[in-house]
């Protein structure tokens, strides 16, 4: 027999045992997602698509001029955190391709932690009819199997890869909310001002957050429903406060520039269809079907047609949302995640272009994956206690197994592999780019071999003025670049697909960028200036060029056309 002494401390050594054990295995599962978006982050995917390289060559200028700024007006016109935080990035770590996408797997990998944070508060509000027991160890799965969920899925793993804006958004929504949740249960003033500066950075990062209002308006008008008090008052007025300090220079912004708040939604919206609502329902079906049936099918975003969401997790999806449909009447809760994961599809489903859209939909990953750990949890309870627990924990441990190696599967050898993705990221652009700075260096090279022999002569050794001819001749050469593709969108008045060559060679100056029908600007030094064409130039432009360098020399050089005058 126990003496109730010895009994105490055997139930303290076991809630010890168990807070230890689910921190290290959390801290596993994000181990785990971290290496996901970080793993061979180099070397694929290959090739830099122009809209990221935008990115960075707005980060680089902005380096160059001390000039960060709220909102960049190339490219359709972006919101700045994005490119200030690759900025810092090239800053400690160069100009590169893994450069820009080192930021997004950073930002992927952090989303982790709030998923962690939001998945226990969500636990702790849902079940309002059990104990607080039973309602903190339903919180501690929620949020290792909604952490595990995000880890491993494909959908996030991907837009974590890829140097689109768009991956700061699950991030400061999900603590946004997190802080928002915990906020209104601990009555805490902190945590209610943190949500507002959380959801005013969410602002700062895609145009799909402008919706979220609608979504975090929610607790605030179930608490007003069910009380009026100073204290909710103080709550709203924290929040508004907060968040409309953090948001006054993007405010301040968007009154100067009126036009830029818009951008380029309406051009792709439904609502400029003949029939406006015909094409939202059909936008809206193939949006919905992208979880189950038939996913995006631009290389770009993922293997394409595949769900956004693995077999197993989209089941588990259906069943989260299934409890959450039984649970509306009375759980603010559940009308949150609801409303939150409809809003962030309604970006995708409002547009009638490239549907269904999985980066225009990328908001939903969040509100998706937490509502399938839900049905996950909710089918562990249930039918848990009906085996045995090592047959439980066998179950449990496969379908973890299997969504893992489906999801590595899909990303490092489905897509990965396929031979789709040099164009889906243009790597002839990459391949451009290595071209001339490979003539960069031998330049600088030569330069440096000329210095070396300059410093070994005398004062007046009259070869000093020859060298000093030649280094001068070296640094005016110059390569040219035609870019002679169909573009509406334009950087420097020239095509923005040079981004991606301007980027990669560090906006270097010896390259000069001209357009397809500039070819009388090239002022060549001959025997030493090249042209390099980015698509495969036509019988007019190659007419052009011989007319007016009739000794030039066309070659194919790894994919792209080059011309030596």
């Amino acid at each position: 027999m126990f003496t109730g002494e010895t009994a105490l401390k055997m139930t303290e050594h076991k809630e010890v045992w168990w807070m230890r054990y689910r921190i290290l295995l959390l801290a596993a599962i994000i181990t785990v997602g971290g290496f996901l978006r970080f793993y061979l982050l180099g070397d694929f995917p290959a090739g830099l698509y122009p809209d990221e390289a935008m990115n960075g060559l707005d980060a680089l200028r902005a380096l160059d001029a001390a000039d960060f700024k709220v909102f960049y007006s190339t490219n359709n016109g972006r919101e700045g955190l994005y490119v200030n935080l690759v900025a810092l990035m090239i800053q400690m770590f160069g100009v590169s391709a893994w450069t820009i996408r080192a930021t997004s797997a950073a930002a992927g990998t952090l989303t982790l932690f709030g998923m962690a944070f939001l998945a226990h508060e969500t636990g702790l509000a849902f079940w309002v009819k059990k104990n607080k027991e039973e309602r903190i160890k339903f919180a501690v799965k929620l949020m290792l199997l909604a952490t595990l969920l995000l880890a491993i899925s494909v959908w996030h793993i991907h837009f974590s890869r890829i140097g689109f804006r768009a991956v700061l958004l699950p991030l400061f929504s999900t603590f946004g909310f997190a802080f928002l949740l915990r906020g209104f249960r601990l009555g805490r003033q902190t945590d209610i001002a943190l949500a507002g500066g959380m959801f005013a950075l969410s602002f700062s990062t895609y145009i799909a957050s402008r919706i979220l209002p609608i979504v975090f308006a929610i607790p605030f008008v179930a608490a007003g429903l069910r009380e009026r008090s100073r204290a909710l008052y103080r709550k709203v007025g924290i929040f508004i406060a907060t968040m409309l300090l953090v948001l006054f220079p993007l405010i301040g912004y968007f009154a100067a520039h009126p036009a830029d708040f818009v951008g380029r939604a309406g051009d792709v919206s439904v609502f400029q269809s003949d029939n406006p609502a015909r094409a939202l329902t059909i936008s809206t079906g193939k949006t919905l079907a992208m979880f189950h049936i038939i996913g995006d099918q631009n290389w770009r975003h993922g293997v394409a047609g595949r769900p956004a969401l693995d077999p197993i997790m989209g089941a588990l999806l259906l069943v989260g949302i299934g409890l959450l449909l039984l649970r509306l009447k009375n759980m603010q809760i559940a009308w949150l995640i609801g409303v939150w994961f409809g809003a962030m599809l309604l970006p995708a489903a409002a547009t009638s272009e490239g549907l269904p859209h999985a980066l225009r939909a990328y908001g939903a990953v969040i509100p998706a994956l937490l509502m399938a750990a839900i049905g996950g949890v909710w089918l562990w309870e249930r039918f848990g206690k009906r085996i045995a627990k090592i047959l439980h924990t066998g179950v449990i441990s496969l379908f973890i197994v299997l969504m893992l190696l489906f999801n590595f599967h899909q990303y490092f050898f489905a897509w990965a592999g396929n031979a789709a993705l040099d164009g889906a990221f243009r790597g002839d652009l990459t391949r451009v780019s290595d071209y001339l700075s490979e003539r960069i260096e031998g330049r600088n090279d030569a330069v440096r071999v000329l210095r070396a022999d300059e410093a070994e002569m005398d004062k007046d050794d009259p070869m000093r003025e020859d060298i000093a001819r030649e280094i001068e001749a070296l640094r005016e050469e110059r390569d040219y670049v035609i870019v002679n593709e169909p573009q509406h969108v334009l950087l420097d008045g020239i095509p923005m697909p040079s981004a991606t060559i301007r980027f990669l060679t560090a906006d270097h100056p010896s390259i000069v960028y001209v357009g397809n029908a500039a070819v009388r600007e090239i002022v060549p030094q001959f025997g030493k200036t090249i042209v390099i064409v980015t698509e495969d130039p036509d019988i007019d432009l190659d007419a052009s060029l011989r007319a007016v360098f009739p000794l030039a020399t066309r070659m194919q050089q790894n994919g792209f056309t080059v011309y030596e005058l």
